[in-house]
C-alpha cells in the first residue's frame, strides 16, 4: 500500500535529515508526499506544479478541505526552500518530515468492517 511506502521512506529521511541540506529535504519530502498522494488517491501529480496538483486534488472526493490546506501548507514551504532559494532550521525541517508523516497516516484508508455472517 502506498502509505506503507511512504512512511518507509519518511523514517529514512528523517534518519537522515542532519546530514542534508534544507533543499534536499526538501526536495525528497515533496517527492514522498507526491508519489503517496498519487498512489493513494489515484492522482496523476508527481510532476505537476504547486497550483495544477492543488487544482486537482481540489475535485478529489476523498481529499477533504483540511487535508488540502495542509498540503498547500507543505508544498508552500518546499517551494520557498526549492525556488526561493530560502533556507529551514533543522528543527523546522524535522517538524515538517512529522507533519509529512501525520499526513499520510490521517489518509491511511479505513480497513473495511466485516458484516455480519449469515
Amino acid at each position: 500500500p502506498p502509505h506503507l511506502e511512504a512512511l518507509r521512506r519518511l523514517t529514512e529521511l528523517r534518519a537522515r535529515q542532519e546530514k542534508l541540506t534544507a533543499y534536499d529535504v526538501a526536495l525528497e519530502c515533496s517527492d514522498i508526499l507526491r508519489a503517496y498522494i498519487e498512489g493513494r488517491f489515484a492522482l496523476p501529480i508527481r510532476y505537476q506544479t504547486t497550483r495544477e496538483f492543488l487544482g486537482a486534488a481540489q475535485a478529489h472526493p476523498e481529499l477533504g478541505a483540511e487535508p488540502r490546506r495542509e498540503l498547500g501548507e507543505f508544498l508552500a514551504f518546499f517551494d520557498g526552500i526549492k525556488f526561493a532559494a530560502g533556507s529551514a532550521e533543522p528543527q523546522q525541517m524535522r517538524e515538517t518530515i512529522d507533519g509529512a508523516e501525520r499526513f499520510v497516516r490521517r489518509c491511511i484508508p479505513a480497513e473495511p468492517q466485516p458484516g455480519p455472517t449469515p
